[in-house]
């Protein structure tokens, strides 16, 4: 999709129906998928406090999926916690990508 409000609103409508998942691990890992995937995307025009609100979503989700101590769940997620020197891990590192962005762009200051 090139259409970055329409990716927009797709992203924050697909946030908003996991949300409502009432299965807790099927919840998570949607939303341990989508989230990255949303930021990291070419074509996509979130607000600044949006997809910092995510950046930081996500390692609450990662505490969460830990804190349900289910191996399957765990291994499915172990991709966004593994690579990162020690103290660093994958929300942090969006949080700092997101921040470099909003910051070197005039688009996302205003």
């Amino acid at each position: 999709m090139e259409d970055d409000e329409t990716a927009a609103k797709a992203a924050e409508a697909l946030m908003s129906e996991i949300d409502m998942i009432d299965h807790e691990e099927v919840r998570l890992l949607s939303a341990s998928i989508s989230i990255p995937k949303a930021l990291l995307a070419e074509h996509i025009n979130l607000s600044p406090a949006v997809q910092l609100d995510w950046a930081l979503r996500l390692r609450v989700v990662l505490q969460h999926i830990v804190a349900l101590n289910n191996p399957a769940l765990a291994s499915a997620t172990d991709w966004l916690r593994t690579g990162f020197p020690a103290g660093v891990d994958f929300p942090g590192f969006l949080f700092a990508v997101i921040v470099t962005r909003i910051r070197s762009s005039a688009r996302m200051l205003r």
